[in-house]
């Protein structure tokens, strides 16, 4: 038997959700965002910042926090 609607309706908005990413060309490395993010979603990884998509809700709707901190425009943006 199939699965219920409502449970595959979830699952596919998980699948179609898409984290926000760093430009990291345009990333200065203030750690800003690192420390914003409610999630823990943002790390340091080899000089540069990084957010983790599994981690990574967009602020579940809300004004994205790490791009509202950033000091340049346009760095973190959508995946």
């Amino acid at each position: 038997m199939g699965r219920p609607a409502a449970q595959t309706a979830r699952q596919s908005r998980r699948r179609t959700t898409m984290a926000l990413k760093i430009v990291a060309s345009q990333c200065t490395v203030c750690g800003a965002c690192e420390f914003e993010c409610p999630n823990a979603a943002i790390k340091m990884k080899r000089d540069v910042y990084v957010i983790d998509p599994g981690k990574c809700t967009e602020c579940d709707g809300d004004d994205p926090k790490c791009a509202a901190v950033c000091p340049v425009p346009n760095t973190c943006v959508p995946a």
